[in-house]
């Protein structure tokens, strides 16, 4: 750590002089400007105003001949946070590259094409980082994973194929705010003054990704239930009176999710204890069911016990991010 003494000039004002070795590496001399602002922890952050610009501007270069995925190589790009990103070819670029950068920016939200030559296409984030805070993402991911729960439960009961093919496409937007929640993250982990205008800390970042991790694994686990009302669906099976058993696990865990990004958002430490304290529950809830499917082998009795397992596999994710608030 380096300690310097604040100074006082005659006219009243404050100085600090800067390390030479900063002032060199930069390249800056009597005159450059420089940003200053302060973050919400009362830290003043200094940057040569020049290299911002240049960051922002300069693209990343995705060779194709050097990534397997072209798909991999912009979404790690995005998620590094990226402003600009250049997929690039030593020579004409293939067809099947184009559709795989087309069908790979619909997936990523504020992605657009800004630039395209014989061998390259040039992509920008046209997104403000700070223009939506974190919380905001979180909950809306979390509003739509809820709905898809909601809906599955009416789609099983009702065994109503075209709701499931619903559900089952509606993952495609969780996805696509999950990704948007990463890259908030890592530059708001990054950056204190980013965090600051993300409504977050940074010694909140961490936290706030894992609960948006189990919230897109609560959003897989829903399409897998959908997938399984399809095949209920398929074979025209009718339900038995174990269809009961599965609703009440699956509304147990959609209201264990639900109170939990709730508490999580409000900070309410006292509802995620109690929720925390319901792995008995859904244990219990799980172990009846297994009793009364494992007694039958038919298909009908292993596709609902395969949705009974994705019904506590919420659960648990539900009660993961009840244990996330501190």
């Amino acid at each position: 750590m380096d300690l310097r003494k604040l100074q006082k000039t005659k006219g009243g004002s404050f100085l600090i002089t800067l390390p030479k070795t900063w002032i060199n590496k930069f390249k800056l001399r009597e005159g450059s400007v420089l940003s200053v602002e302060e973050s919400e922890q009362g830290y003043l952050l200094i940057k040569p105003h020049h290299v911002e610009r240049e960051i922002e501007t300069k693209p990343l270069t995705i060779p194709v001949e050097a990534h397997v995925s072209i798909e991999r190589g912009i979404r790690s790009a995005y998620l590094m946070g990226a402003e600009f990103m250049k997929v690039e070819s030593s020579g004409r670029l293939p067809s099947n590259v184009r559709e795989s950068v087309l069908s790979t920016i619909q997936r990523l939200i504020g992605l657009e094409i800004v630039e395209e030559t014989s061998n390259s296409i040039t992509i920008q984030s046209l997104l403000q980082l700070s223009a939506i805070p974190i919380k905001a993402t979180l909950k809306r991911a979390h509003a739509i994973v809820y709905n898809m729960h909601r809906d599955v439960l009416i789609a099983l009961e009702e065994l109503d194929y075209e709701l499931a093919q619903a559900i089952v496409k509606r993952d495609d937007e969780v996805d696509r705010l999950y990704f948007l929640l990463v890259r908030q993250l890592r530059a708001a982990s990054q950056d204190p003054l980013l965090a600051s205008k993300l409504g977050v800390k940074t010694i909140d970042c961490l936290d706030l990704r894992l609960a948006a991790k189990f919230i897109e694994a609560i959003g897989d686990c829903v399409v897998k239930v959908a997938e399984g009302v399809l095949n209920l669906c398929r074979n025209s099976y009718k339900h038995t009176d174990v269809i009961e058993d599965v609703k009440s696990l699956g509304l147990f865990s959609m209201n264990l999710h639900g109170k939990a990004v709730e508490a999580l958002v409000k900070l309410d430490s006292r509802t995620a204890e109690e929720l925390s304290l319901s792995v008995s529950k859904l244990n219990d809830a799980l172990k009846s069911l297994n009793e009364k499917l494992c007694s039958n082998l038919s298909p009908y009795a292993m596709i609902m016990h395969s949705i009974a397992l994705y019904f506590y596999q919420i659960g648990g994710y539900g009660i993961d991010l009840a244990e996330l608030v501190t």
